[in-house]
């Protein structure tokens, strides 16, 4: 696949500063939040993988609104606090279609 990869080094601060349709061509799903977990981004890979609209999801808090099934101790609180989240963990995303 052509440009990053999940697992490349420095991925989080390329994230970060990449424009809207460099986020939209990975190969791999990106939700952009704000401190307050508002969608700021739901990138394409992602609104296929998931199946829900960017118009669906952006501007929504996403641990309340959008996958509450993360919301708690292993996803949601792990972005509590000072500074980016910089890390990788298990998760599996349930949802009712």
């Amino acid at each position: 696949p052509e440009g990053p990869t999940f697992d490349a080094p420095g991925l989080a601060e390329l994230l970060a500063r990449a424009a809207p349709g460099e986020l939209d061509a990975l190969p791999f799903g990106v939700v952009r939040m704000d401190a307050a977990g508002v969608v700021a981004h739901y990138n394409a890979h992602e609104s296929r993988r998931a199946g829900l609209s960017p118009e669906r999801v952006v501007g929504r808090r996403f641990f309340e609104e959008v996958a509450p099934c993360a919301l708690g101790p292993h996803v949601s609180e792990r972005f509590e606090g000072e500074g980016p989240l910089d890390a990788t963990f298990d998760h599996v995303f349930s949802f009712r279609m």
